[in-house]
Formats: structure tokens, C-alpha cells, sequence
């Protein structure tokens, strides 16, 4: 649970892997970097991640994460 409405993603993939965090495209900087922030609903908001390589292999990971107003 976390109390932010706004939550920062950062991860490490390898080079030359496309990255798409709730089916938007992310930037990966050349070392295989990448970083967003996505905004939250009240509750339980899923989060899907999906790696891809250039011979496509496909990795997906989804996590729950729930945004609450108050502690």
C-alpha cells in the first residue's frame, strides 16, 4: 500500500529490449535503463509490465499495487 497518488517505476533490462508498462511505450536508454511515473487510482491498481527483444521473446510481470489517501 502506498499513500502517493504517483508512483515511480525504474528498472534495468538488457540492451535493445522494448519496454511497455500498462501498454504504453517506455523509453530505454542505451545501458537498458528505464524509469516512468504513473499516476493512481483509489484502491488496487494493476501494473503490467511487458519486455520484448529484438528476436521476439516476450516477458511479462504484473504486480498490484494499492494507493490509499490515508495511513
Amino acid at each position: 500500500t502506498v499513500l502517493e497518488s504517483e508512483l515511480e517505476l525504474i528498472g534495468q533490462t538488457d540492451k535493445e529490449v522494448s519496454v511497455e508498462i500498462n501498454g504504453r511505450p517506455i523509453v530505454v536508454d542505451a545501458e537498458g535503463n528505464f524509469q516512468t511515473t504513473i499516476k493512481l487510482k483509489k484502491g488496487e491498481n494493476k501494473v503490467e509490465i511487458t519486455a520484448e527483444d529484438t528476436a521476439g521473446n516476450l516477458a511479462k510481470k504484473e504486480i498490484v499495487v494499492t494507493y490509499s489517501e490515508e495511513e
